[in-house]
């Protein structure tokens, strides 16, 4: 049993049944079961690691961007390369400076607008969460909530 769960915010997914799972039609069991199953929610931005640049990145790009790191002719080289190899990797998604960079070296012309969007690519992740963590949090549901849900309904 969820202990810090609001029953009547429950009973209100279950009444309005938001996402079309057909609540009404299982049992407190399967509702329970829909609520806690991990499902794919979208994407998110993540960190493209250097082994991943090792084998995805064109080997003339890599290279053009190790000269200017390595000669100093682009600041965006140099903390790129730093990035990868002792930050783990470049952020793509809500840190800013990764993104900065990849658009630095575009602005360097050491990488193509078409390159950098596909670098960024790389770090795209699925999101998966189940219903009950979008509404409660770090909550998990049991059959005996849904029966304390579906009871306040019969109550009101």
């Amino acid at each position: 049993m969820a202990l810090n769960l609001d029953r009547q915010a429950l009973r209100e997914e279950l009444d309005a049944d938001p996402e079309g799972l057909g609540y009404a039609s299982m049992t407190d069991e399967e509702v329970a079961a829909a609520l806690n199953k991990q499902r794919a929610v979208g994407t998110e931005e993540g960190t493209v690691t250097y082994t991943e640049v090792l084998e995805r990145a064109p080997k003339a790009k890599l290279l053009s961007i190790e000269k200017a790191n390595r000669d100093g002719s682009s600041a965006n080289a140099v903390l790129f390369m730093e990035l990868l190899r002792y930050g783990g990797g470049v952020a793509t998604g809500k840190d800013t400076r990764g993104r900065d960079v990849i658009e630095g070296l575009v602005s360097d012309g050491l990488l193509s607008a078409a390159e950098a969007a596909a670098f960024v690519g790389w770090g795209v992740q699925e999101v998966t969460r189940s219903r009950a963590r979008e509404l409660w949090g770090d909550t998990v549901i049991t059959a005996e909530d849904v029966a304390e849900a579906r009871a306040l309904k019969d109550v009101g």
